[in-house]
């Protein structure tokens, strides 16, 4: 079970990352490859991620905040997916789940997660992780509205999770005596591919839209 949610989400992030890149360069096909990709990580992967992480967050037997979990993940990428695709309801869709997501969702498990652990590599790590996804979101809000720093946040968010959370995560599993833990973290990968591709895409679009512009 836990290989098969692996993999789509690789395939999720795979499809979507390659739908980003085909719709930025306007190439026919984009539309599919994005709505196949987000969809996989809408039904499948996102739900099952969810479910795992704030079940274990809240007690072994809590399914009911696993539910929650999953259930949010899964609107959240619908609501990208709604926003790519310019079909109606997007916008505001989207506005309530990035708020959620962004102020509320993830520093509730960052607080969780740092309060787990002993180990302030591990403290740190979840720091660095969790706060990079919250500016992300933020960013990501930022940019829908047309505030301004949205491209500020955005660039934060990945060279924190880039420069800071991915050398802390390899010098942290790298120690024998945390390697047992690397199984469950398997699933964050695909999800912080996505996130990354989709950042730097979405900055890349504007920096060229700038010169362009110029």
């Amino acid at each position: 079970m836990k290989n098969s949610i692996t993999l789509a989400g690789f395939v999720a992030a795979l499809l979507s990352g390659t739908g980003m890149v085909f719709k930025i360069m306007h190439w026919p096909g984009a539309g599919i490859l994005l709505v196949v990709g987000i969809s996989i990580f809408a039904l499948f992967f996102l739900p099952a991620y969810g479910y795992r992480l704030f079940s274990e967050l809240n007690g072994a037997n809590s399914k009911a905040g696993g539910i929650a979990g999953g259930a949010f993940f899964s609107f959240t990428s619908l609501a990208i997916l709604f926003k790519i695709q310019h079909w109606p309801g997007a916008s505001i869709f989207l506005t309530l789940e990035l708020v959620t997501l962004g102020i509320i969702v993830l520093p509730v498990l960052m607080f969780q997660k740092i309060k787990a652990t002993t180990i302030s590599k591990e403290k740190l790590m979840h720091f660095v992780f969790y706060s990079s996804l919250s500016f992300g979101a933020l960013g990501y809000l930022f940019k829908l509205q047309h505030w301004p720093g949205a491209a500020v946040l955005l660039v934060v968010s990945t060279c924190s999770i880039i420069l800071g959370y991915l050398p802390l995560a390899y010098q942290f599993y790298n120690n024998k005596e945390n390697l047992n833990k690397l199984h469950s973290r398997f699933v964050i990968i695909p999800f912080v591919m996505v996130f990354v591709l989709l950042t730097v895409a979405n900055i890349s679009r504007d920096i060229l839209n700038t010169f362009v512009t110029i």
